[in-house]
């Protein structure tokens, strides 16, 4: 499917979070899977938004993978403050975008996917409020 993998998440030889979230993106960028499994990913999803049964669980198991990924994230990003659950949502949502415009087009590169994570990275900081 297009769930993400959680290894590698950005490598900690990497000097910095944004450096660690360039590569973690290059790495899934390269993963490309192709368009019938999209399609497959798409479908089935539609179905479950379609069964209010099948909507609940999937929206219980995504709240648990966005979780689990996001508290990994925060660690690889030098993050402890940002929001485990908002981090796990942007980054599989980068991922399912990407990887979708990519079957329809061909034109979503691993470069692409390097600057949406680091992107990523800028997102899990704290901004100042003043």
């Amino acid at each position: 499917g297009l769930r993400q993998h959680h290894d590698p998440i950005p490598s900690a030889t990497r000097p910095d979070p944004g450096s660690r979230a360039r590569a973690w993106g290059e790495h899934l960028g390269g993963l490309q899977p192709n368009r019938r499994h999209v399609a497959l990913f798409l479908e089935m999803n539609a179905f479950a938004l379609r069964n209010e049964r099948t909507r609940i669980g999937v929206a219980e198991h995504n709240r648990l993978f966005f979780e689990e990924l996001g508290t990994g994230l925060k660690e690889a990003l030098e993050a402890p403050d940002a929001d485990a659950h908002q981090l796990g949502v942007l980054a599989q949502s980068l991922y399912v975008g990407l990887m979708m415009h990519s079957a329809f087009t061909g034109e979503v590169d691993t470069a692409l996917f390097a600057t949406a994570y680091e992107s990523l990275a800028a997102a899990a900081r704290p901004t100042s409020r003043t």
